[in-house]
C-alpha cells in the first residue's frame, strides 16, 4: 500500500439537513454558504477537513433539535 497523495488545495461543501443548521454554519470562519441548506469552505490540510466536519454535524444536530422541539410539546 502507498500513501494517497493529498492535493495542496482542499474545498469541502456539505448539504445540511435544514436552513438553521446551514444558518448556524455560516458562523464558522471562512464558510459562505451556497445555497439554502449547502455551506462551502476551502481548506488547507485533512486536519481542517476533519474539524469541518466534527463541528458541521454537532451543527446539524442542533438544527434538527430546533425545528423538532415543537413536536414534543405536551
Amino acid at each position: 500500500m502507498r500513501p494517497v497523495a493529498i492535493p495542496e488545495r482542499l474545498h469541502l461543501a456539505i448539504d445540511m439537513p435544514t436552513v438553521t443548521a446551514a444558518e448556524l454554519a455560516e458562523a464558522i470562519p471562512g464558510v459562505r454558504r451556497t445555497g439554502s441548506r449547502t455551506i462551502e469552505r476551502d481548506l488547507a490540510d485533512p486536519d481542517e477537513v476533519v474539524g469541518l466536519l466534527v463541528v458541521a454535524y454537532q451543527l446539524a444536530n442542533v438544527g434538527l433539535r430546533a425545528n423538532l422541539g415543537p413536536l414534543h410539546r405536551v
